[in-house]
């Protein structure tokens, strides 16, 4: 099904590898950006991401209104009210907790204009929110859930996914402990934990890093305890972001200098892009790994689960794709109106079109339960997988 996609923020990393995927399924595509895109065949508006009349101007014949302008702890919900206004279908890749809680507030306009919005359906939130709700499936209660990933970068990036890291890890941040929300520091040492990825990324350890898992999987998944663990690659990265933190220089601070206002995370974050990017070499070095492991019960037995995917992939690919693929659930209509998390996302649906876009994004994934071996599966046979309790029973 054809349609017409308002991409705002489209000439960015992100946002420009969602255009040519969406221009290579026939869509119509507008990239509502503040420079032109450089992608052939997408048309260009000049949009103001916190200007919601430009927006507004931009989107009055979308058919769909993705957004891609970030961070969202910085940018905040101006295109989401404009979709709600317009009652156009809208998603995004949000990946802040408390931008995710703001945007999740817009649930009751959006309902009254039929608006449909999903909010945060990238990798990490998105596919990992989905995974998450595969591996819990035919558990009897779920004591704690916990998802984690891990980026490492060789090619090229923008800042704006660094300023996200540096934010999401700079102060206390939303979990769900004991039945509730509940506010913890965050990237501590106690909150490390080992995670086996596969290889390429291999054994990491993560640290409770603010994003939106713990804030919208709770409301889908009754489980006592949700948290959100990440860390960045080269290993070394985690002592070096410990002592930003320890000094002061990944949080709002503002200081002069020689007369100009300059915010302590924002230089950290555009410095390290650009020395990053003055040393990157091809992107088909970059890796990400994501996992879930969850404990409860199986018919009174407890149990602990995991999940463990990972490969070469690019944070651009990983990201917009996943965004791209969820378009036909809102073109179909199958996402009721109002503001949701990517749990309402059919998940063998945008599995299996993810599959057809790029049918080796996510490598391998290996689900295992407490020491059995693991059974190893890609995304689109993980997709087919009816049962998955007797899956990981049959490898017992």
């Amino acid at each position: 099904m054809s349609a017409s996609i308002l991409v705002v923020g489209g000439a960015g990393f992100m946002g420009s590898r969602a255009v040519r995927s969406l221009l290579d399924d026939g869509h119509e595509v507008t990239v509502g950006d503040l420079r032109p895109s450089d992608v052939i065949g997408a048309g260009y508006v000049e949009v103001d991401a916190t200007d919601a009349d430009s927006i507004e101007r931009a989107a009055r014949d979308a058919d769909v209104i993705m957004n891609f302008a970030g961070p969202y702890y910085v940018l905040g919900d101006t295109v989401a009210r404009v979709a709600v206004k317009l009652g156009k279908p809208y998603i995004d890749i949000c990946d802040d907790a408390e931008a995710t809680e703001e945007l999740l507030q817009l649930d009751s306009a959006a309902k009254e204009s039929g608006a449909r919005l999903i909010i945060g359906a990238g990798s990490s939130p998105g596919i990992l929110n989905a995974l998450s709700l595969r591996i819990v499936e035919g558990m009897d209660e779920v004591d704690e859930l916990v998802t984690t990933w891990v980026v490492g970068e060789k090619g090229p990036s923008g800042p704006a996914p660094l300023r996200h890291f540096l934010f999401g890890i700079s102060h206390d941040i939303p979990v769900w402990r004991d039945g509730g929300r509940a506010m913890v520091p965050a990237f501590s040492e106690e909150s490390g934990e080992e995670f086996p990825f596969p290889e390429p990324v291999g054994t990491m350890v993560v640290r409770d890093v603010g994003h939106p898992e713990p804030v919208t999987l709770p409301q889908v998944i009754k489980a006592r305890s949700v948290r959100n663990k990440g860390a960045l690659l080269p290993r070394q990265s985690t002592e070096i972001y410990d002592l930003f933190r320890h000094l002061d220089l990944i949080g709002d601070r503002t200081v002069k200098v020689n007369g100009t206002d300059v915010v302590a995370r924002d230089f950290i974050a555009e410095f390290l892009t650009q020395r990053h990017n003055e040393r990157a070499r091809d992107s088909s070095g970059d890796v990400m790994g994501l996992g879930v492991r969850v404990t409860g019960t199986v018919g009174g037995r407890q149990v602990e689960r995991w999940l463990a995917g990972g490969g070469h992939m690019t944070m651009a690919d990983a990201t917009a794709l996943p965004t791209a693929a969820a378009v036909p659930q809102l073109l179909e209509g199958a996402v009721p109106a109002g503001a949701h998390g990517p749990e309402a996302l059919d998940v063998t649906a945008w599995f299996k079109e993810l599959v057809r876009i790029k049918p080796d994004l996510y490598g391998t994934i290996r689900l295992w339960e407490d020491g059995n071996d693991p059974v190893t599966l890609t995304l689109g046979e993980l997709a087919d997988v009816e049962d998955i309790t007797a899956t990981l029973g049959a490898a017992a």
